[in-house]
């Protein structure tokens, strides 16, 4: 125990601090405090400190012993009670003062705390002795904890109290503080500094070519007196040993992706550093781009506590070089002189890196960002005329290098789907390699070239499952008549000729895919077709969840349709609820290209009343059948959470289309210097997103309160990437999100495709419905699983105890900043925050567990769209049941 001694007084063999503490007397009753007349008068004679843990200065929550000192100089005596857990009527306590009866920072949030044992947060204790007469002293001991975040220099005050009746008179009232002056146990030495591998002097001016991203790693030796700690990534955490930018810059020109914050590089490499050892600490810096001289300084930080002020600043001086990004084109793969319309060929181009910095493929400070790309030139950044939707990384970025990098000199490659266009002539279009956010590369032109024949998008009745469904130009007949109950689905199908010129395939995206459509057709009199903005139109046999949408019946099941060959669409078609006789027109529709010649194909469903229906029955199934296999899958448990709004419909994929470009126009005129038309471009850009969310939501009919935003905006469309988004309310409201494992998420909203067997199943689930009950509530709902996700963006990578786990977001995954994010349009957080997985089944026995099951276990929690949430009076993190409906006819919607 060390205790430090004060000058001297009349009491013998004690020592006393010229710091004391005097009070200024005033009566109180009750809720009142009043000047009086004094009886009770004191003089302060002393202090005495005694630390109880350290040997030298105080650390924050270290705990002390105070001995305070008063004389009775009053004419009344001083008592106290034997009940040290209470200061009661008209006996003497220590009370805080200046002013009084204010919670001490020294005491503890519990007042009745074992190690302070305070009798509340402004009474510290009662006096020693059981009375002290006029004239004698009296003494008070208790204990103090030092705050975990103090000044430099704390300042206390305290008085005797006569509780209940008065504070005792000070004499020559004179507030003398007691002061605990704290001192520093940090300092530091630099024992290393090594930059790329190479050890460098403190200061020692290094080259780098701008743009560089180099490994740093500073070894410092702790010749103080207190431990480092690690402690954790929280900026909050107390004595957390970090390395910081030199204050008063809260930033670095020099600071990466990687950085814990932009003025804080690492944290320890190891846990715990004590006197005489070690500490690492390892981060990356990146050499401005702009040539020049730069020259940052670093100190150690002990977080929450002190700047670590012994010890030299940590410098780095960096020149940085003027990059040069160059190549040459080793070899490419050429097209075929002449393709048919929308034909696809895969090419790659092998080129030689000859400028003097390496391309990556992703950024070093953020690994989840590809840099070093295939972009359409002349012009720059062009609408690609070969674009492949979903197999190029943007409508404009035709392919990401192969490699992880590629130093100067070294041969790197990229491939690439490049599709012929749907329309005829020759067709040019040239590329160039850029890395990304940094520069275009001098290099040659990288050309490709067809011929395309003037597509002829045309088809042929053959058959369907009871009669001819063609009109042509005949009478009207029973042909196509579909005898129908009230409310019954049905399962139907229909077989047409290609009689074009070029292949039905199918493509990742829509643009491309020959879908059998719900059309306004000239052979329907009994529909005004000038009322329709366009052709398409929602049918009253709509079946939400078995249509791709609700004027989209289906598209061919056979993997491709030469010309001349035959095509099957399968479907359902749903009975409305009146009885009614009603002739359907339908057409074929190329996606985003063209519709096919209208026909006349139609069904006639003959629709009667049921006088005795069937009872509805939400049973969940327990079975599902996959490649050949029954699969079972159990009724599974999860946790929820709230979903954002579906995608949007294909006129507002072309809107974001649009927002895309201007939001290239704005990042050329920002990289540029360019501030009035980058501030032009990004308002123009914010006001196009704008408009897609408001006639979003218009269409939708989605309230108020329950519009939270929808899903990724990238260039494709919001949540193009997930089951392409139908138009029908139904959908928009009443749906569930699945990660499929088909993909690995990428933290921009994208995805790497690798499963090609996952994919089918991919396909095999979307728009299944399941039904959804809240454990809780007992309140349940039929969704359909529509979208896919989420991305990691959402922050769902985290478990419901606010884990973070990879299996939550894909094996690429990382704890990357949102911020990174912005560029696509989001500028909030996804109100999910965390997410569970149901455990996979190994059905088969083979060890593994099934691709299949995977897709019905991997809903996570905080998969429900706003309404279904609302509808099952939804709580963050309510267990819900889910299991695929028997029934895949029933409608989407709360179950009553």
């Amino acid at each position: 125990m060390n205790k430090l001694i004060f000058n001297k007084t009349f009491l013998p063999k004690i020592f006393f601090s010229t710091f004391g503490i005097i009070a200024t007397l005033t009566l109180f009753s009750k809720n009142e405090v009043y000047s009086a007349s004094y009886k009770y008068k004191s003089e302060q004679t002393g202090v005495v400190i005694e630390y109880l843990n350290s040997a030298s200065d105080p650390m924050p929550g270290e705990v002390a012993k105070v001995t305070m000192y008063f004389k009775n100089t009053g004419t009344e005596i001083w008592r106290k009670t034997n009940d040290n857990k209470k200061c009661e009527h008209s006996e003497v306590c220590l009370g805080t003062a200046n002013p009084i009866e204010r919670a001490s920072v020294l005491g503890d949030a519990t007042p009745t705390n074992l190690v302070l044992n305070w009798i509340s947060n402004t009474r510290p204790t009662k006096m020693n002795e059981t009375a002290v007469s006029p004239g004698s002293v009296a003494s008070f001991t208790f204990n103090i904890k030092i705050p975990e975040k103090p000044e430099q220099t704390l300042t206390e005050y305290f008085a005797p109290v006569v509780e209940n009746i008065s504070w005792v008179d000070v004499a020559n009232f004179t507030w003398k503080p007691v002061k605990i002056n704290l001192g520093s146990n940090y300092a530091y030495s630099i024992s290393k500094i090594s930059v790329g591998g190479q050890t460098l002097k403190n200061g020692e001016t290094f080259k780098k070519i701008g743009g560089e991203i180099v490994p740093v790693e500073i070894r410092v030796k702790n010749s103080g007196k207190s431990d480092w700690k690690k402690g954790s990534e929280d900026d909050d955490k107390i004595e957390s040993v970090r390395l910081g930018v030199e204050l008063p810059k809260t930033s670095s020109v020099l600071s990466t992706g990687s950085w814990l914050k932009p003025d804080r590089p690492a944290m320890l490499q190891e846990e715990i550093v004590k006197p005489g050892e070690y500490g690492t600490f390892k981060f990356s810096i990146k050499s401005p781009v702009q040539a020049g001289f730069y020259r940052e300084s670093f100190q150690l930080v002990s977080e929450g506590r002190e700047w670590i002020e012994v010890g030299d600043k940590i410098v780095l001086a960096i020149e940085s070089q003027q990059p040069k990004y160059a190549y040459e084109i080793i070899s490419k793969d050429s097209l075929p002189s002449k393709m048919e319309a929308g034909e696809q060929k895969n090419v790659t181009i092998t080129a030689k890196n000859t400028g003097n910095v390496s391309w990556y493929r992703n950024d070093g400070s953020n690994p989840n960002i590809t840099l070093t790309k295939v972009g359409t030139n002349n012009p720059t950044d062009h609408y690609g005329t070969f674009f492949a939707d979903l197999q190029w990384e943007n409508y404009n970025r035709a392919s990401v290098l192969r490699e992880a990098e590629v130093k100067p000199g070294e041969i790197g490659h990229f491939d690439m789907v490049l599709t012929a266009p749907f329309a005829g002539g020759k067709f040019i279009e040239e590329y160039s390699l850029v890395a990304e956010y940094i520069a275009w590369m001098s290099g040659p032109s990288i050309k490709y070239e067809t011929n395309v024949d003037q597509p002829i998008h045309q088809f042929q009745f053959i058959a369907q499952k009871r009669a001819d469904g063609v009109m042509e130009n005949s009478d009207i007949t029973d042909d196509g008549i579909i005898f129908m109950k009230t409310g019954e689905i049905v399962d139907w199908w229909i077989k047409l000729k290609n009689t074009g010129n070029y292949t039905w395939r199918h493509y990742p995206g829509d643009k491309g895919n020959i879908r059998f459509a719900a059309y306004c057709s000239k052979w329907d009199p009994t529909i005004d077709c000038s009322t329709y903005k366009t052709p398409d139109r929602k049918s009253i046999f709509y079946v939400p969840g078995s249509w791709i949408k609700d004027d989209r019946l289906s598209t061919f099941s056979e993997e491709t349709v030469p010309p001349g060959a035959e095509a099957t669409f399968e479907f359902k078609l749903k009975a409305p609820t009146t009885p009614m006789q009603k002739r359907e027109y339908f057409r074929l529709v190329n996606e985003w290209v063209s519709w096919l010649t209208d026909i006349g194909v139609y069904f006639e469903p003959k629709v009667s009343n049921d006088e005795t229906p069937v009872p509805t029955t939400y049973q969940t199934t327990q079975t599902l059948f996959s490649n050949g296999k029954t699969i079972s899958i159990p009724l599974a448990k999860t946790k929820v959470g709230l979903e954002q709004h579906l995608p949007v419909d294909d006129s507002e994929v072309q809107k974001l289309t649009e927002a895309s470009v201007l939001y290239s126009q704005y990042k050329a005129y920002k990289t540029a210097g360019d501030k009035i038309n980058e501030n032009i471009k990004y308002a123009e850009w914010k006001a196009k997103l704008a408009e897609v969310e408001n006639s979003h939501y218009l269409r939708a009919g989605t309230n108020l309160a329950s519009r939270n935003g929808f899903a990724s905006s990238n260039w494709g469309g919001v949540g193009k990437g997930a089951f392409y988004p139908p138009t029908n309310s139904d959908y928009e409201k009443y749906y569930i999100t699945m990660r499929w494992p088909f993909v690995q998420w990428k933290w921009n909203g994208g995805v790497d495709r690798s499963d090609a067997s996952a994919l089918a199943t991919y396909s095999q689930y979307k728009g299944k419905k399941i039904l959804v009950k809240n454990v809780r509530t007992g309140k349940s709902v039929v969704v359909s699983i529509l979208e896919s996700g989420p991305a990691p963006w959402t922050g769902t990578c985290y478990d419901s105890n606010g884990n973070y786990r990879k299996s939550l977001c894909g094996p690429t995954s990382d704890e990357s900043k949102f911020g990174n994010l912005k560029q696509f349009g989001i500028d909030s957080v996804n109100k999910l925050l965390k997410g569970d997985e149901i455990p996979l089944v190994d059905n088969n026995n083979d060890g593994r567990e099934d691709v299949s099951v995977g897709v019905a276990k991997s809903m996570r929690g905080a998969g429900l769209s706003p309404e279904a949430f609302e509808h099952i009076g939804g709580q963050i993190d309510d267990i819900i049941e889910v299991g695929f409906l028997v029934d895949q006819s029933l409608p989407l919607g709360p179950v009553s």
